[in-house]
């Protein structure tokens, strides 16, 4: 009983220690991010939220800040390379138009889209996409 209260005392003092070392770091990073002219990135790099699973999207950093500047995918209907800006996303104000025009949805929740097939004028040959 003793070593779990000594692990437990060790641990409470290095997250009392580490909460104002991170805080700092945030705000030096924020500011360093914030101030930073980007004008070097790194080449276009698969993005992945975990070990073998891909996001989908290409992303470039700046080098010296490492703010993610730009990401690409493709439209998940006509295929066309998609970036910033460019890309739109599905969203319940979507769904709500749809039901209320009687249309019905076809798009992946996490999908990405230009705008001409979010907006419902695909060249693709895709039916009721609004």
């Amino acid at each position: 009983m003793a070593e779990q209260s000594e692990a437990k005392n060790l641990l409470e003092e290095y997250e009392t220690k580490k909460k104002p070392i991170d805080e700092d770091y945030q705000r030096k990073l924020s500011e360093l991010q914030a101030n930073c002219p980007h004008t070097k990135l790194t080449d276009w790099m698969d993005e992945w939220w975990a070990l073998g699973h891909s996001t989908g999207y290409s992303v470039q950093h700046c080098k010296n800040c490492d703010k993610e500047i730009h990401r690409r995918t493709s439209c998940y209907i006509c295929g066309r390379s998609i970036q910033d800006e460019e890309i739109k996303k599905f969203s319940t104000e979507m769904l709500k138009k749809a039901r209320e025009e009687g249309k019905t949805l076809v798009l992946a929740v996490n999908g990405a889209y230009c705008a001409n097939c979010i907006s419902g004028h695909s060249p693709a040959p895709v039916s009721e996409v609004i």
